[in-house]
């Protein structure tokens, strides 16, 4: 019994897409854009919320 593949638009989709040499659809690559977006505005919040003074080299020592 074949697996059932998960339509278009979805991040498994964009990657087979890529996997089968094809160009992905404009819906798998307007959501695989998305999905980086939030991934890099999420390591943004985290690096500044785990930033401190004395990483940045200010130490008041």
């Amino acid at each position: 019994m074949p697996r059932e593949l998960i339509p278009c638009p979805s991040e498994a989709a964009y990657r087979r897409h890529l996997a089968h040499g094809e160009e992905p659809c404009p819906e798998c690559r307007a959501g695989n854009l998305a999905n980086n977006q939030l991934d890099w505005q999420a390591s943004r919040i985290v690096a500044a919320m785990t930033h401190t003074d004395t990483e940045a080299g200010t130490s008041d020592v």
